[in-house]
């Protein structure tokens, strides 16, 4: 399924003419793919004012971004919210005082309230995509609470919607990682060995608990319990991530303090209830492995070790040091901090697009390739990579699905031209794995016109009769 190049389409002729395109750049958003790490060691061991740090996924070019006077010590301080396009955060910017923060492209921030002195005060922060983001509110309430669209605090509420959702076996304090899981619409959360153990369960091991919600968000109508034992016989430790990856599962990151080669990188599939090694780190610096997350650009678990100082990428069954790619993201030698690694991206788009290179010379042009996995359940089923030269969010919709891509006449172009001169193998069917590779190639007639600008792709999954099935992680190419 190749088709040919458009018609009218003239391979060097200038992308813009044909797109009748302004060359304003779109606003400023966070790059799909980025990572973010929410750390009190950034600036020293002995501060306690912390930062939050920018690394570049490919590169590992490691920058601060927000420069905090107090930072929490509680898990899972920090997450990224495609509907309002910040990051959410809690933090402070005079000496022991936190409060609630939404923080923009640029650095910019609003406090939304929620001052605290006594902190840890907030965390397991879970965005949706769609205006809600939830959050422990460990007040004397303790209480989930459920921030909609417009910035007001609500209670999570129990199946009646009448009263505040009242956990059985367990308490909100429990929670170490939280993320809203959307092929099920839950929010999954992740909790160590003797804290509230499922219901006949072994109390030395890792408890995931799957709170359903109603189709408004606003109450818990289900609740699900299921174990993962790192390390058989000892107690297993303390979730510190819990993030999205390929084919709608999400990655469990674990600190146990254990100098052992364990399989700290646990793939969860919240639908099925199931928890599975991913990628075991090794014995040299695995006492500090205090942060994780997803790469989808690097199709890769990513941990932090902050005994070395650095990030590890891990691929699937890996085992051992992984690649370090970034350092000089904490503090060398230190062990002890709690931190948050994060992802930008959208929790509604579950399969994978990796790409390479982000950036290309507006001069000389260039190709960048990409890597298509819907997974095995979807072999044969159609691909179509579409495109956006004014952003990735809000994500636009087809069949209900979103396409995290800002339609506009660039994204029109990419259909026209599927499979043509500009993008080979952008259209096609799906290998046995569920997989396809891709390119765009931009000749630099076309990229001198460009310099300075974003494009981004992202791919769409269809059934042969052109059903939506789901879309990729949207991935930027920036032109130099």
């Amino acid at each position: 399924m190749q088709p040919q190049p458009h018609k009218t389409m003239k391979p060097l002729l200038p992308l813009y003419a044909l797109l009748g395109l302004s060359l304003s750049a779109a606003a400023q958003s966070f790059r799909p793919g980025d990572l973010y790490l929410y750390t009190p060691a950034f600036e020293g061991i002995s501060s306690s004012g912390g930062s939050i740090v920018h690394i570049d996924p490919l590169s590992g070019a490691v920058t601060q971004f927000i420069d905090l006077e107090t930072s929490s010590g509680g898990h899972d301080q920090i997450a990224y919210d495609p509907y309002r396009d910040r990051l959410i955060f809690q933090g402070g910017f005079v000496p022991n005082h936190t409060e609630l923060y939404l923080a923009n492209a640029t650095g910019a921030v609003t406090s939304l309230g929620f001052g605290s002195v006594a902190g840890p005060f907030l965390g397991g922060f879970a965005a949706t995509g769609t205006g809600d983001i939830y959050f422990r509110r460990s007040t004397q309430l303790n209480e989930l609470t459920r921030l909609d669209a417009v910035n007001q605090a609500h209670p999570l509420l129990g199946s009646t919607g009448t009263v505040p959702f009242v956990p059985s076996g367990w308490h909100f304090g429990m929670i170490q990682s939280m993320e809203y899981h959307a092929p099920t619409h839950s929010l999954v959360v992740g909790y160590g060995s003797n804290l509230g153990v499922c219901t006949g369960g072994d109390i030395k091991q890792i408890s995931l608990r799957r709170l359903d919600l109603s189709a408004d968000g606003t109450r818990v109508i289900g609740e699900a319990c299921w174990q993962y034992d790192l390390d058989p016989g000892q107690f297993n430790g303390t979730v510190v991530g819990l993030a999205p990856m390929s084919s709608g599962d999400l990655l469990m990151t674990i600190d146990n303090n254990s100098n052992s080669t364990l399989p700290r990188m646990v793939r969860v599939n919240p639908a099925a209830q199931t928890a599975v090694a991913f990628a075991s780190n090794g014995h040299a610096f695995s006492a500090a492995t205090n942060a994780g997350a997803f790469s989808r650009l690097r199709n890769q678990a990513v941990i932090l070790d902050t005994g070395n100082d650095v990030l590890r990428g891990f691929v699937a069954s890996q085992v051992g040091s992984g690649v370090v790619f970034a350092s000089g993201v904490s503090w060398p030698g230190s062990s002890g901090e709690v931190a948050t690694l994060i992802e930008v991206g959208d929790p509604r788009t579950p399969y994978l697009m990796t790409a390479a290179p982000l950036t290309i010379a507006g001069a000389a042009g260039g190709t960048q390739s990409w890597t298509i996995d819907f997974g095995p359940a979807n072999a044969g089923m159609v691909y179509l990579v579409l495109g956006s030269l004014h952003g990735w969010t809000p994500a636009t919709f087809y069949g209900g699905v979103p396409v995290p891509l800002v339609a506009d006449n660039y994204s029109l172009f990419t259909i026209n031209n599927a499979g043509g001169a500009f993008f080979p193998g952008s259209v096609g069917l799906l290998d046995a794995q569920g997989r396809a590779t891709a390119q765009v190639v931009m000749p630099a007639s076309v990229t001198v016109a460009f310099v300075g600008l974003t494009a981004y792709h992202a791919t769409l999954g269809l059934t042969p009769s052109l059903i939506a099935i789901g879309a990729t992680n949207a991935v930027p190419l920036t032109i130099q």
